[in-house]
This record gives structure tokens, C-alpha cells and sequence, in this order.
């Protein structure tokens, strides 16, 4: 049976308080950074052109000469067009960061994640047998993907929808995982 030492301690610390007195851990585990990161992946891209945008408006607004008069407007106006885009290009190392605070459980009540902060902090979602009937699994020819237990839509500025899924992402072997948590369903509906 998986044990919470195989976390970082603080981790650790998070998932045990989560855990009721009668749970047991069946399963434990962490996305693979690398694989993880490639959701940032979009950012990035966009990130290049962004940020190669603002240094060349910024370099042909000053020609290489920048008096006094114009700084503040340039520091107000310039200065966060870089900023954003160094965040995007940066985008796959805080996933990475994010991916290495980040974990998923399933015990025999329930699946738990616990999803780590931009900075720090962590959500925790739980979800109940009833509440994985609709998973579905997204698998790669390596054997690792994602387990993705709850998708849930809401609209965006403009009006359209947008998706956002909760799961298990970026694991290994994640039809081993669903195996788990069909047994999980099994026992619950069972009972």
C-alpha cells in the first residue's frame, strides 16, 4: 500500500490531514513534470512573438534614446508588456514547479488532487464514487496520460464556452489508475 513518504514532506503533510480516520490510501501519485509542463506549452508560443513585439516597439519608440521626459510613460506603459511576456515564456518552468507540489490519491472512499498554487497554496478537490461514473482517459503510445474525472464549462469574457478538466494529469500508467477507481465505483455501488 502507497504511503505519503513518497511526497516531498510538506506534500505529505497536506495529503495526511486530508485523510479521514477510516481511509486508506490505495494509490499515490505525482504528475511527471516533463509531460505536465507541456500544458504551458500555448503560453510559450505565444510568448515569443508577444515579448519580440514589445522589445522591438519598444526599441523603435526610444531608437536606443530614452530622456527623462518620456520615462514614466515608458516605465508605465512598457515595462508590464515585458513582464507579461516573460511569464509566458516562463510558463513551462512554473508547470514544472507546479507539477512537483501537485498530487492524486485514490483510497478506498474517494480520488483526491491536490493542485498547487502559482505560488503556493493548494486546492483540493475530492471526488466521490458517484461522481466518476463520466472519466475518461487520454493515453499516450508511452503508456502515461491523464484520468480526467470532471469536465466543467463556463463561459469566458466574450460569451463562448470554455472547458476545464479535473483529473489526473500527466501520470503514469493511467488506465491502471481508472482500474482502481472502477473498483472503487464497483464497491459503492454495491454497497
Amino acid at each position: 500500500m502507497p504511503n505519503t513518504s513518497e511526497l516531498p514532506s510538506s506534500l505529505a503533510a497536506i495529503v495526511a490531514t486530508e485523510l479521514e480516520s477510516d481511509e486508506k490510501i490505495v494509490w499515490l501519485g505525482q504528475p511527471i513534470p516533463r509531460l505536465y509542463a507541456r500544458r504551458g506549452l500555448p503560453a510559450f508560443l505565444f510568448g515569443i512573438p508577444w515579448t519580440a513585439f514589445t522589445l522591438n516597439f519598444t526599441y523603435q519608440t526610444t531608437r536606443g534614446n530614452l530622456d527623462w521626459d518620456h520615462l514614466v510613460p515608458f516605465v508605465v506603459i512598457e515595462i508590464p508588456f515585458l513582464l507579461i511576456g516573460c511569464v509566458m515564456l516562463l510558463s513551462p518552468l512554473w508547470m514544472m514547479r507546479m507539477a512537483k507540489r501537485t498530487a492524486y490519491a485514490v483510497t478506498n472512499q474517494r480520488a483526491l488532487i491536490f493542485n498547487a498554487g502559482w505560488f503556493s497554496g493548494h486546492t483540493i478537490r475530492s471526488f466521490r464514487p458517484d461522481q466518476m461514473q463520466e472519466r475518461r482517459r487520454v493515453q499516450r503510445a508511452n503508456g502515461c496520460g491523464d484520468l480526467i474525472l470532471d469536465r466543467q464549462w463556463s463561459k469566458d469574457s466574450d460569451g463562448g464556452s470554455k472547458s476545464t478538466d479535473y483529473g489526473f494529469l500527466a501520470i503514469r500508467d493511467p488506465k491502471m489508475v481508472e482500474g482502481l477507481i472502477q473498483e472503487l465505483t464497483n464497491a459503492h455501488s454495491a454497497a
